[in-house]
């Protein structure tokens, strides 16, 4: 069954919103180191699952510490490892479900692994307002440094748009 137009429309104005608020938190956020190197003295193996949880969790958590500034009302992030999203954003009554995604720009170009098809149905059944939203964010990883703020052209879809 395809999308109702409404609904298309209530994406594109979400991921617009959210697109424009992760820009704005990508201003804010410096270049960090993800650990010491006196913990690892040799640096980390530049590969995006070494540090993508990590990434994930300073851009969720920034984005509810910078939730003020971000025009955000809520942040919730406390979800089950097995949860579809990483986070909840709540700006009145509208709730935005996001999936952070993480990718090493230095690495190969790949096409992104969202193989969750079944609970995604499952959950869309149960919940017809779930709209879940991929916020895709490129990372410069350099031995235990995040550099450059990440990439400052971070880019959202929808599930839906990864089905093309």
């Amino acid at each position: 069954m395809p999308p109702r137009i409404d609904q298309v429309q209530e994406v594109t104005e979400a991921i617009a919103f959210l697109g424009g608020r992760y820009r704005e938190l990508l201003q804010l956020l410096p270049s960090f180191q993800v650990t010491d190197k006196k913990v690892l003295p040799y640096g980390m193996k530049a590969h995006t699952r070494s540090v993508s949880w990590l990434v994930e969790q300073v851009i969720t958590q920034q984005t509810k510490y910078q939730k003020e500034a971000l025009g955000i009302d809520e942040v919730y992030f406390d979800m089950p490892d097995t949860s579809l999203h990483d986070c909840e954003l709540r700006v009145g009554k509208r709730r935005y479900w996001v999936n952070i995604k993480i990718h090493n720009m230095a690495g190969k170009n790949s096409k992104n692994d969202i193989s969750a098809v079944e609970k995604l149905y499952i959950q869309y059944h149960a919940n017809p307002e779930y709209n879940l939203i991929y916020a895709c964010f490129g990372i410069h990883f350099d031995n235990i440094e995040i550099k450059e703020t990440l990439n400052k052209s971070a880019r959202l879809l929808s599930y839906s748009e990864t089905q093309t």
